[in-house]
């Protein structure tokens, strides 16, 4: 009987060993497709460059050498050997292993987390709670960016950190290799260090006697070895000047509330709340835990706790949580501190049945959050996360497309562009191109007020022309449109490129001649007629791309849609809508005449609207009749005094439509 019992105990034993294993197993596969996918980081680019630099020169750049607007200003990469690292990686095996070192770090990361966590007997349910949360509040770090270190390093700490373990030599070399991947990230180790140190200095003070050697070795020995970096101290002197022009510029520096903030997150899901919520509630609770403990126990017999120095660490890293969204992963850290701390007298309080059920719950929801967010939102479902694994670049993210267009004419200047594409253009087009910022965030105010006004929209084109007087760029790339009214003054902008992510002008001076004669022979070897010059090439090229356009087979597809409904509409209401989607597919081809008259047949159906005469004006606007355009306008802003039903009233931005319209052909004021 005592065999047949022992052997049930191994057979219950090792079904539940393997279910962990399997279950862990599970959990890493999902980290893969997680972090094995289309890089949509904008950073990680500029990094690769600056390593080519590094490489080619033999030496680390002082000043800006990637900027369009100061080159000498100064600048020293804080992350050399990350970006040397990345930058070989990519030209001797290509961009997809620099993903996969990516991978491999937060991958490794997380399963090392999870050994720990299993070594340190919090039990298996514990370990899967604190795996899911630190997942679930580190997808959005989840980036090819040498934070991916930052996270690994830390976790190979932590047990340093703790003091499970005493290995001096493993702190000097990963603080060596931390200062040069990421000198910014690296000062979190004597952070650490250094708090639990001071906490025990404390405890000492009031008399307890405790062993110092060992945490002031660690303490002082990362210091030291980071200190001693040749270019740590002078590359965080950069980051902290840099972050304090850039930070209200980069999203990632906004404190966790931003994600309740459409604006910067998006609509609001299950992710935004958790990752905007849970910094400050459990900020709050460790604050109301440790007043309560003061208050009933006194500051001696709180200096006399076991882990006092890790509970005051706790505290840290959940105060820096709350203090940036690049930070909130380490509150899963700090929820992990404060329950090793206090273990004992949590499993007191909770019997263990009631622990297990609320973790696994807990567990079973931050998995459906996680996955929610990453494979339905992010990656369009699995099928499609699975499919584009081997993607590099997130498609229609970066202008890849354009960027091809630049290189074959051969474009060299200055770049002023979409923020988010500074990185890109400079691994594409550097050194025959500078940008105007690259995600470093190393500008000025001036330069910073310049970026913040030129994009908005619809105040683009007189923020262009301003910003041109001030930092004489040659080449403007956003995305479609540029000039929100799709007109430009020709004698100063050339279009030379437009897809559907991108648009790129040339400015027409005399030092750019040379990019003109470029982009003339360019198009030339293509068979548009550029023999009239750059004036008559515009007007040709923009009815190639007409005709490009409506060539498209989704574009004919909506096309003869349109066309088939028209025909076959049973009563004005179909038809009206049939004109409705011909000119709109018209109006973005750039065909205004047959927009216009299909907008026209509409109004003839009976159906007036604010949209409508929108677009009629605006047609007539860009066909160069403005008093056509503003006898539209002035019977649009009419519709409403004289108790006309509005069949589409404008919405936010059409009102921005209507304002510049009405600035352009004379009308003075208007009522919305």
């Amino acid at each position: 009987m005592a065999k047949e019992g022992k052997a049930s105990l191994f057979s219950v034993s090792a079904r539940r060993n393997t279910l962990e294993v399997l279950a862990v197993l599970a959990l890493l596969a999902l980290l893969v497709i997680y972090t094995v996918r289309p890089n949509w980081d904008i950073d990680i680019y500029w990094h690769i460059k600056t390593g080519e630099w590094i490489e080619q020169h033999k030496e680390i750049p002082k000043t800006d050498i990637f900027s369009a607007t100061d080159q000498n200003r100064p600048w020293v990469p804080f992350q050399w050997l990350y970006e040397l690292l990345t930058y070989e990686i990519d030209a001797r095996l290509g961009f997809f292993y620099v993903r996969l070192l990516h991978a491999i770090l937060f991958i490794f990361g997380f399963a090392l987390f999870y050994v720990y966590l299993r070594k340190l007997k919090l039990g298996r349910v514990f370990a899967f709670f604190f795996f899911l949360l630190a997942l679930s509040l580190t997808e959005d770090r989840l980036r090819i960016r040498p934070e991916a270190f930052n996270f690994f390093f830390f976790v190979v700490m932590l047990p340093e950190v703790i003091g499970q373990r005493k290995n001096l030599f493993l702190v000097v070399l990963v603080s060596m290799l931390w200062a040069n991947i990421h000198a910014g990230g690296a000062i979190l180790l004597p952070i650490c260090f250094g708090t639990v140190l001071f906490a025990k200095l404390l405890q000492k003070v009031s008399g307890q006697h405790l062993p110092l050697k060992d945490d002031l070795k660690k303490f002082v020995f990362s210091s030291v070895s980071m200190l001693l970096m040749p270019y740590f101290v002078s590359g965080v002197k950069t980051a902290f000047t840099m972050l304090e022009e850039s930070a209200a510029l980069i999203p990632e520096w906004h404190p966790p509330v931003a994600y309740f903030v459409p604006e910067l997150s998006g609509s609001l899901t299950a992710h935004h709340v958790l990752c905007g919520a849970f910094p400050y509630l459990y900020l709050f609770l460790l604050a109301f835990i440790y007043i309560y403990y003061l208050a009933k126990q006194g500051l001696f017999c709180a200096l006399k706790h076991e882990h006092f120095g890790l509970l005051l660490l706790a505290l840290a890293l959940a105060t820096l949580s709350v203090k940036s969204a690049r930070f909130i992963y380490l509150c899963a850290f700090s929820f992990f501190l404060l329950v090793y701390s206090t273990k004992d007298w949590i499993w007191k309080q909770v019997e263990p049945f009631g622990r297990r059920l609320a973790l696994i719950l807990l567990s079973f929801a931050l998995l459906g959050i996680s996955y929610e967010n990453i494979i339905i939102k992010q990656r369009k479902g699995l099928t499609s996360a699975l499919a584009t694994m081997l993607v590099d670049h997130e498609p229609n993210l970066f202008p890849e497309k354009a960027s091809d267009a630049l290189q074959a004419m051969g474009i060299k200047g200055k770049i002023f562009h979409y923020t988010q594409w500074g990185g890109y253009l400079l691994y594409r087009l550097f050194p025959d191109c500078t940008v105007f910022t690259d995600g470093r965030g190393n500008f000025s105010k001036e330069e910073k007020e310049a970026l913040i006004e030129t994009h908005r929209p619809y105040e683009r084109e007189k923020a262009l022309e301003e910003a041109f007087q001030k930092f004489d760029f040659d080449i403007v790339m956003f995305r479609p449109p540029v000039f929100p009214l799709y007109h430009w003054e020709k004698d100063r902008w050339l279009l030379i490129y437009r897809d559907d992510v991108a648009e790129v002008f040339l400015r027409l001076k005399d030092k750019n001649k040379e990019n003109v004669r470029r982009v003339l022979e360019h198009y030339g070897k293509r068979g548009i007629d550029v023999s009239r010059g750059a004036l008559a090439f515009q007007e040709e090229f923009l009815r190639v791309l007409r005709v490009e356009y409506l060539q498209k087979p989704k574009v004919r597809h909506k096309l003869l849609s349109a066309i088939n409904r028209i025909k076959s509409a049973e009563n004005p209401r179909e038809a009206a809508t049939g004109y409705y989607d011909y000119s709109m597919i018209m109006f973005s081809a750039g065909d205004y005449e047959n927009a216009k008259k299909g907008l026209e047949r509409i109004l003839a159906l009976g159906f007036p609207s604010s949209t409508v005469l929108l677009y009629i004006a605006w047609c007539d606007f860009l066909l160069g009749d403005k008093a056509g355009a503003r006898a539209k306008l002035s019977e649009l802003l009419s519709l409403k005094q004289k108790g006309i039903r509005d069949f589409a009233p404008l919405g936010w931005a059409g009102k921005k439509i209507l304002g510049l319209l009405a600035s352009r052909v004379g009308i003075e004021t208007m009522e919305e």
